[in-house]
Formats: C-alpha cells, sequence, structure tokens
C-alpha cells in the first residue's frame, strides 16, 4: 500500500484521512491508527466532506468518523448528511422493486444493475453506496414496451423525438434510454434501461456485454424476490464501466472494486475472471484495477503474470484519484485529457491504434444535440455525417443547458 504519510506530503491532510479511513473499513487499517492520525494532524474537515462528496463515498467513512472525537459542528453535518443518503437510498431501493414488477406484470423482464442492487449483493445491505439512478438491464427488443409502461406511469424521456426519428438504429448509436420523473419542479427519479456496458466508441469487445445478461437465482430486494445478475457477472460489469466508462473517475470505483475483491465468491472467480478477460481484450484493466486497489486499499486478488507493464497507468491513477479534482469524462471540454484514461487501459499497441481509429470516426457519429438542432429527412441522413465535426466545434454539449432542456414546463408553472 501506497504510505499515508506520503499521500498526506502529495496530496493533503483531508484526502490521507479519507484514505486512512476506507482502509479501516477494508480492515487493512486500524481504528488506533485512524484515532493517532487525527490527534496528530490539523484537519479542515469541510474541506474533507467535500472531497468525500465529490468521490461519492460518505457511507463509507462516515460510520467510521463517528467512533472519533469531532467539532461539535462536523458531527452534526456528518449526521444530516447520512441521514439524506440512507434516506435517499431506501427511496431509490423502494422505487426499483417498484418498477422492476410493474415491467414484470407488462412482459418485460428488468434486472437491477449497479446502485441499490450491487450495494445489496456486495455490501450486505442498500445505504452503502451513495447513488442516485436506477439502472436497469433489459432486452433491446423490450425497449418500446418498457417506454410506454414508464411513460404512463409519470416517467419523461429525455430523447424521445431522437428515438422515434432513429428507431431500430437508435440502439446503434446508445447503449441506454434514460426517463426522470419530477416531482414540484425536482427530479425525484431517473431511470436508465441498459443493454450495453459502454458505447461503441470507446473500443470495447462486443462479447463484454453477455455479462449483463448473465442472471442467476432471484434475491430478494426488499419484499420482492427479482432476477439479478450473478454475483461474478455483476463484478464483471461494474469493473469495466468503472474502467473503460469512468476511468477511475472517484474513489468510490475504487471501494467498489475493493469491496468486491474482498468477497471470497469473487477470488475463486479469479482464474476463470482472467481467462474471460484476456478474451475480450481487457487483461490490462483487470491487471491495473487490482493494482490499485491494493496500493489504495490493501485489496487484491492473487497476482498473475501479464505482458504489459502496469507501473505507468497505476501510478497515474492513484495520483489522479488522491488529487484535489475530479478527472475529466466523455463530456469534458478536454478530449486529450479522456483520451488519455483510456488509451493507458489498451491492452496492446494494435488496441490503441484502433483506438485512436475509432476515435476519429466517433467525431463524424452524429450525438442527440445533432438530432435535436436539425431534423433531416431520413433520406438524407448521412448529412449528418458531414455535420457533425463542425457542429461540435461551433456549439459543443452543454450539460447544463442539456438539464435544463429536461424539466417539464408544467413542473416550474
Amino acid at each position: 500500500m501506497i504510505a499515508i504519510e506520503n499521500i498526506k506530503n502529495d496530496h493533503g491532510t483531508e484526502m490521507a484521512a479519507i484514505i486512512l479511513c476506507c482502509r479501516v473499513f477494508f480492515g487493512t487499517a486500524t481504528n488506533s491508527e485512524l484515532k493517532q492520525f487525527v490527534s496528530a494532524n490539523n484537519i479542515d474537515w469541510y474541506s474533507l466532506i467535500r472531497l468525500a462528496r465529490q468521490h461519492r463515498i460518505r457511507p463509507v467513512i462516515y460510520p467510521l468518523l463517528h467512533r472519533i472525537d469531532l467539532p461539535n459542528d462536523i458531527k452534526v453535518l456528518i449526521y444530516k448528511q447520512q441521514a439524506e443518503i440512507t434516506q435517499l437510498n431506501w427511496k431509490q431501493a423502494i422505487e426499483t422493486e417498484r418498477i422492476i414488477m410493474l415491467l414484470k406484470k407488462h412482459g418485460v423482464q428488468a434486472v437491477p444493475y449497479k446502485g441499490t442492487a450491487f450495494s445489496k449483493q456486495f455490501f450486505g445491505d442498500l445505504v452503502s453506496r451513495e447513488s442516485s439512478d436506477i439502472d436497469l438491464i433489459i432486452q433491446p427488443a423490450d425497449l418500446s414496451k418498457a417506454i410506454d409502461v414508464l411513460k404512463l406511469d409519470a416517467y419523461l424521456p429525455e430523447l424521445d423525438e431522437v428515438y422515434n426519428y432513429l428507431g431500430t438504429k437508435y440502439h446503434s448509436y446508445y447503449k441506454d434510454y434514460n426517463l426522470n420523473k419530477y416531482k414540484n419542479g425536482q427530479r425525484e427519479f431517473h431511470i436508465e434501461l441498459h443493454w450495453a456496458i459502454a458505447e461503441t466508441y470507446l473500443n470495447v469487445n462486443d462479447k463484454v456485454n453477455a455479462f449483463i445478461y448473465e442472471t442467476g437465482e432471484p434475491v430478494k430486494l426488499l419484499k420482492a424476490d427479482v432476477a439479478v445478475l450473478t454475483q461474478n457477472a455483476h463484478f464483471a460489469s461494474v469493473l469495466i464501466h468503472h474502467t473503460i466508462k469512468d476511468t477511475f473517475k472517484y474513489l468510490k470505483n475504487i471501494v467498489d472494486i475493493s469491496q468486491a475483491l474482498s468477497i471470497p465468491g469473487i477470488k475463486t472467480y479469479c482464474d476463470k475472471l482472467n481467462i474471460e478477460f484476456a478474451d475480450i481484450g481487457l487483461q490490462k484493466i483487470l491487471a491495473v484495477s487490482n493494482e490499485l486497489s491494493e496500493q489504495l486499499m490493501g485489496i487484491c486478488l492473487p497476482k498473475t503474470e501479464a505482458a504489459f507493464s502496469n507501473v505507468k497507468a497505476v501510478k497515474y491513477f492513484a495520483k489522479q484519484l488522491c488529487g484535489n479534482r475530479i478527472m475529466a469524462s466523455e463530456t469534458s471540454s478536454n478530449i486529450l485529457d479522456w483520451m488519455h484514461n483510456r488509451l493507458l487501459l489498451q491492452d496492446s499497441f494494435l488496441q490503441r491504434m484502433k483506438f485512436y481509429w475509432i476515435s476519429g470516426i466517433h467525431r463524424f457519429i452524429p450525438a442527440s444535440r445533432d438530432f435535436e438542432l436539425v431534423k433531416l429527412p431520413k433520406s438524407i441522413f448521412f448529412v449528418y455525417y458531414f455535420m457533425k465535426p463542425f457542429r461540435s466545434i461551433i456549439k459543443p454539449f452543454d450539460t447544463s443547458e442539456r438539464k435544463r432542456k429536461l424539466i417539464p414546463l408544467s413542473s416550474i408553472e
């Protein structure tokens, strides 16, 4: 593991305290070490809380902070935030189960993915992860019916016009379909219907999507038995998402991976996991994830020899995760950052070249903004491919504008 003093010297006292809390959670550090660190250092508690919120790991570290002496105002703030997170997680779980049963009633099987389902399956409860979305896996053929059912349940689609325009082509451009429910002008629930783990431009073998359709024995989420992914498949799916999609964007990604790696069932799955990830060309993400988990949390699977060096990637991602900034994502204006992050996770030179090629092609693939700005007749659909590069420069993706457009006028009038 990276020494806590090194994390403190390189990234600040607050980040060192957060990492130490996570290690206590995993049993790779002790309460005494945490108490000693807190008493020996001047911690800016408001900065620590801000970082914990940014990295989405408050449910993991807050129970540990309750055990040490804190200023009264910090105690009150932590209790308040923890109560809010717990309430939200229960609310998400209740709605997840309700929607699954509603869709089942109409002949659509929806399998919970990530969110409270991952918390239940790997943490043993519904409240150990911060989660704001309801992720469900469905068959692409069931999408139209699922949308109709959710619309009747007062959910509003995000890309309904785009979906209606593209028709069957929609699945080629997107990996999910999102809907929102509003209450008093505020978004109450956000549902994502998935049929793939990552977009095609991320250079992921199509075979990875087999993981999200590998279901096992039903599990009681709250009151009802619901179909869930097998533990192995759920871990593999989340691992791919956190690496290829998020590129270790938050400490939450590593906490999820470390929690899964600490479970006996995943340890016995290790050999098969290595074979499966070699088959889909994702050996490096498995190796880097394992080493990052070991360096930051002290949790890892048995090591296997790899045909590539992980040192550069592990050091880079560890530095980013412990830094006081959140890494760039797909919607960032700095395209070089997210390309660099993903290139570090490619297995070979050939894969890196393929990634460059696919990323270049993606500059011409129309996005939702293009379909929203101009509705071209389907007979001249090919014009979008010429329009996209110029549109992305003149009018780049604006997340805040997208969110404003999603809020129905009726809810704010």
